[in-house]
């Protein structure tokens, strides 16, 4: 019995002392009015250099091969993740939420589930665009998707920093361009790639990682940049089936989230604060350069893996 109490007291010392994330953290610091317009940039490094240890940690999951062969029928990807994302804007009913925010932006703040259902819908039409960057041969989304998914990530934005100007702004232009969007005529102008441009795709991203990398500073934007090719990589990882596939997809998703943290930081203190970090210039050791290159290395080398099999085969085994 002592033995399981003492389990017990550990369990409950051990979650209240879990570390909070970058970015809550700095939302907690935040509020209790520590951070300034004037500190911003000083607090900006600490981040850097917590994003940093904490990315470092993943190397070593994240440097390891896939096993075996996978398959994926980019057709139906596509048509599966468009039609989720129309369900899932029809059962919350967006259209009628944006509305009501676009009235009184103040809602969004003072509920809590709007926060979390807009994020959650954005994600739908976030994928999706990513699906285009990858399997469509122009590598890029329709303007009238991008129209959409742009202003949403600032809505989502503009609701974490409590901006209720910015909050009615956004709702607007999300919910007009939402209204535009044809989402059943730009899915059928799909052109899609096959696998040998599949491979040259990531290839490229490789090879363009490396050389961001080989910068003496960077940019917040920079950073933002490489954060988001290892996003069409984890696209990828989420459409195959296997343990190990998961684990690979889970371990790459919190080494995006690490790094998508600088970021996020940075957007709440230009959009709470008024702070100017356009000019500010990240230093990366070179030890965790030379991982972030060779995980790159790693995850090109999975793509090779995937094969396209025909339409309907991505839900089972081929032979």
């Amino acid at each position: 019995m002592k033995i399981i109490c003492l389990l017990f007291l550990f369990s409950i010392t051990a979650k209240g002392q879990e570390k909070l994330g970058v970015f809550d953290e700095y939302l907690r610091e935040v509020e209790l009015g520590r951070i300034t317009k004037n500190n911003s940039i000083q607090y900006m490094k600490g981040v850097e250099s917590k994003v940093f240890v904490g990315i470092s940690e993943l190397f070593d999951d994240l440097q390891i091969s896939m096993d075996g062969v996978e398959y994926i029928s980019p057709k139906d990807k596509v048509s599966e993740f468009s039609k989720k994302w129309t369900k899932h804007f029809k059962e919350n009913d967006i259209e009628s939420l944006l509305k009501k925010l676009s009235v009184d932006p103040k809602l969004a703040l003072e509920k809590p589930y709007i926060a979390k259902t807009l994020k959650a819908n954005r994600k739908f039409c976030q994928v999706l665009r990513e699906k285009y960057y990858i399997f469509d041969r122009s590598h890029s989304a329709p303007k009238s998707l991008e129209k959409v998914v742009k202003p949403f990530g600032k809505l989502n934005d503009a609701i974490v920093s409590g901006n209720p100007k910015l909050i009615e702004e956004y709702s607007k232009k999300v919910l007009k361009e939402y209204q535009n969007l044809d989402l059943k005529k730009i899915i059928k102008k799909f052109n899609y790639i096959d696998k040998n441009e599949f491979n040259f795709f990531f290839k490229q991203i490789k090879k363009d990682v490396k050389i961001m990398l080989s910068k003496s500073t960077h940019s917040i934007h920079d950073f933002h940049w490489i954060r988001k090719q290892h996003k069409k990589f984890l696209v990828i990882y989420f459409n195959l089936d296997g343990v190990s596939i998961d684990g690979k997809f889970n371990q790459l998703d919190d080494y995006i989230t690490k790094l998508g943290d600088l970021n996020d930081v940075y957007v709440d203190m230009k959009m709470r604060l008024g702070a100017d970090l356009d000019a500010h210039q990240i230093l990366i050791d070179d030890t965790i350069k030379t991982n972030m290159n060779k995980t790159i290395k790693y995850l090109e080398a999975d793509m090779k893996t995937v094969q396209f099999g025909p339409s309907c085969s991505s839900y089972f085994r081929l032979k």
